[in-house]
């Protein structure tokens, strides 16, 4: 029998299901976008953002079946099952594993309590060389007090991020894997492990922080709740995935040391693959863990590229949803005329945490008085692709100056824009293979059947 295996990914805009063969060639996809609701507790500074678990499992579900379907493969063939997600959001369970409160990348409503956690460790430079990470004010840890703190009659048993929870949700298993953990401010960046130290500071029970397994180990098998949702048979084996950059790098072969990749998608992160960790004494970039055992990963970041650039092409009149639609906007953008330049800067940008401004000045600058033409639809598309290939040559060149060592190629991919590409490969030496370059996030192909394979034949 032909084994298959399915990745489902929670993304910052969509959720998604793929099916493999063994080789890790895609068979089928099925996708739906997904939101986010606002909220603001009495007496908060910043507004939360949050999700409705039921919508979401929902949306995974739906997208399993019509993959399923898609592939024309039977539930049978399903080897294995592999979840990645977006990095940073939580999801935070009760004893009995009802979700308490499950929140996004971005969810900043823990502001003041990461003042609190700066204060109780001594200051910004000893949370970052614990977890890899600061400011502190989205993450879990931040998110765990806030929660403490307003609701102190409901306690949370358990802290999941994303992955983890798609994982709960199939077999009922509570573990986590240290890519993702690293990205909850509870986990020593270096030991991959959990930090006793910031438990101990913020008062936390060591109870709340799962099972940590390495990433590819088996971690349940699909129960018969989820097997009823979701189309699959009931005891299919399920495997730890990955942060979902991580897994883009996998996928990308970015895989041994000072090697580099940017996964560009809803954000632009570019990270180098490293040893052991290095730490930026500036504090502007991050460390984590890589997916592949004893290698971590220095994160420089461009930004904000999957919302800016569909909000550019809205204003112009554009709602690109195929491979085609992009293809035709890459060539209206290849016909910009160079008398007419435009230079955007909406999104895309440098890598630096340490100076937050949220109402930073945005724009589109071009030469006036105008010369021979006025800038068109061509030059602005043209002029925002450019500033994408701009920001990720200047966070490489960010990297490079904190590992001292010269990025001689880098890979990319997970851009649905053939022509961003091509001027982010021409800017910033960034080699573009065609199968990097698919639509299909490379993080899906890559953890998801990769360590799935590597799990199951380690497992049967």
């Amino acid at each position: 029998m032909k084994p298959y295996f399915l990745a489902l990914d929670a993304g910052t805009g969509s959720g998604r299901a793929a099916i493999f063969d063994a080789t890790g060639n895609l068979m089928a996809c099925a996708s739906q976008e997904w939101g986010y609701q606002a909220s603001q507790y009495p007496g908060d500074f910043v507004a939360g953002h949050q999700f409705d678990p039921e919508a979401f499992w929902a949306i995974l579900s739906r997208a399993t079946r019509e993959a399923l379907e898609r592939a024309r493969v039977p539930a049978s063939q399903i080897t294995g099952v592999a979840a990645t997600s977006q990095r940073e959001g939580s999801v935070f369970l009760d004893e009995a594993g009802t979700e308490l409160l499950a929140t996004p990348n971005f969810d900043s409503r823990g502001f003041a309590e990461g003042v609190d956690v700066l204060e109780r460790l001594g200051g910004p430079e000893r949370l970052y060389h614990l977890t890899g990470h600061v400011p502190p004010f989205i993450f879990a840890l931040s998110r765990l007090l806030w929660w403490r703190k307003r609701f102190p009659e409901r306690p949370v048993a358990t802290t999941l991020m994303i992955s983890d929870w798609v994982t709960y949700r199939l077999t009922g298993a509570r573990v986590a894997e240290p890519t993702n953990a690293v990205e909850s401010l509870l986990c020593d960046v270096t030991e991959l492990g959990w930090s006793e130290e910031i438990a101990s500071a913020c008062e936390l029970p060591r109870s709340v922080m799962p099972a940590l397994l390495p990433c590819g180990a088996l971690a349940g098998r699909v129960h018969a709740a989820a097997a009823a949702a979701t189309g699959l048979l009931e005891g299919t084996p399920v495997f730890t995935g990955g942060a979902d950059t991580q897994c883009g790098l996998l996928g990308s072969g970015v895989v041994g040391v000072d090697e580099t990749g940017a996964v560009l998608g809803t954000t632009g992160p570019v990270q180098r693959v490293l040893a052991a960790p290095v730490f930026d004494d500036e504090r502007h970039l991050w460390v984590g863990a890589h997916v592949v055992p004893g290698r971590w990963i220095l994160e420089s970041n461009a930004g904000d590229l999957g919302k800016a650039y569909p909000w550019i092409l809205e204003l112009l009149g554009e709602k690109p949803a195929t491979a085609s639609d992009f293809a035709r906007i890459d060539e209206e953008a290849a016909a910009a005329s160079p008398e007419a330049p435009v230079y955007a800067y909406v999104g895309p940008s440098i890598f630096d945490l340490r100076s937050l401004n949220p109402g930073r000045a945005a724009g589109l600058l071009f030469p006036y008085p105008f010369g021979r033409r006025r800038p068109a639809r061509a030059e602005v598309i043209l002029g925002f692709l450019e500033s994408i290939a701009y920001a990720v040559r200047a966070n490489l060149e960010q990297i490079e100056s904190v590992t001292k060592k010269k990025v001689d190629t880098a890979i990319g991919g997970s851009w649905p824009n053939r022509g961003a590409g091509t001027l982010v490969a021409m800017f910033a030496k960034i080699a573009t293979p065609a199968a990097v370059r698919n639509a299909i996030a490379v993080r899906v192909r890559l953890s998801l059947s990769s360590w799935c394979l590597r799990a199951a034949s380690t497992s049967s």
